[in-house]
C-alpha cells in the first residue's frame, strides 16, 4: 500500500509540476526584435531588416516548437528544467535547414536567431496593448522579443507597384502603382545597408550614379511597406 501511495503522489507531482509552465506560451509568437547580449548598441528590429522577412516561432502544448528564419526553417523540443518557476524551460532537441540566403543581412540575421533557438533558455511573458509579449533572455544580458499578433505595418504584395525596366540599363525606372499611393522611397545593397533616400517624382527614379549591381528598393506606402529587388546593368 506504501508503494501505491508513493507512486500516487509521484503521479499527481509531475502533473502539476507540468501545469505550472504558463499555458500562453503554446501559440504563434513573431520575432519582434532583439539584442544579443547589453554590448549590443541597440536592438535589431526586424521591421527594418531590408528585404523584409517574417520569422515566426509556434510551440506547443507537448513543448514541441518549430519555426520560421530569414531562408530557414527549425524544429525541435523544449524540456522543462523541473524548477519551481514557470519559465524554466531549456531547447532540448533541435534539427535546422542549412540554406545559404541570398542576401548578406539576411544570413546574418539566421545565425542570430536561428542559433539561439538552438539552445534557448527561459521566457517571460508581458500583457501589452494589442496583445502579449514573449521574452528569450540570452544569457549576456541579451533578449529576443516576440510578439502574437502580426506588426501594425504590413508588407504589402509586389503586385500592387510595378517597377521596370527591370534590369534597367541607364539608372532609370518607372513606378506604377494601382492601389497605393507612394509616399516614401528607399535604397538599400545587397548587404541590407541604406545607400539613400530617392527622390520620387512624376513615378520615375534616378539610381544611375550606382554601380551596376543588385539592389533593394524599400517602399513606404499608404496599405504599408513594399521591398523589391532591382538590378542594375
Amino acid at each position: 500500500m506504501n508503494y501505491f501511495l508513493f507512486f500516487i503522489v509521484i503521479f499527481y507531482s509531475f502533473n502539476n509540476f507540468a501545469q505550472t509552465i504558463d499555458p500562453n506560451l503554446f501559440q504563434t509568437w513573431y520575432l519582434d526584435s532583439y539584442e544579443t547580449s547589453d554590448a549590443d548598441s541597440s536592438p535589431t528590429v526586424i521591421e527594418k531588416i531590408v528585404p523584409a522577412i517574417k520569422p515566426s516561432l509556434t510551440i506547443r502544448e507537448d513543448l514541441s516548437f518549430n519555426g520560421v528564419g530569414a531562408c530557414n526553417t527549425f524544429q525541435g523540443t523544449f524540456m522543462s528544467l523541473g524548477a519551481d518557476t514557470e519559465d524554466s524551460i531549456t531547447t532540448d532537441q533541435f534539427l535546422r535547414d542549412t540554406n545559404v540566403c541570398e542576401f548578406e543581412s539576411h544570413q546574418d540575421f539566421e545565425r542570430d536567431y536561428v542559433d539561439y533557438m538552438a539552445s534557448a533558455y527561459g521566457f517571460t511573458i508581458h500583457a501589452v496593448d494589442g496583445g502579449l509579449e514573449l521574452f528569450f533572455d540570452t544569457l549576456v544580458f541579451g533578449y529576443y522579443k516576440f510578439k502574437n499578433f502580426t506588426l501594425n505595418t504590413a508588407n504589402i504584395e509586389t503586385g500592387g507597384i510595378d517597377v521596370y525596366p527591370n534590369p534597367t540599363t541607364n539608372g532609370l525606372l518607372d513606378l506604377k502603382s494601382t492601389n497605393n499611393s507612394i509616399q516614401k522611397a528607399e535604397l538599400y545593397d545587397a548587404l541590407g545597408q541604406k545607400i539613400k533616400t530617392i527622390q520620387y517624382k512624376l513615378g520615375r527614379i534616378n539610381i544611375s550614379e550606382l554601380d551596376n549591381g543588385l539592389y533593394i528598393l524599400r517602399l513606404e506606402t499608404t496599405s504599408g511597406m513594399l521591398t523589391k529587388k532591382i538590378i542594375k546593368n
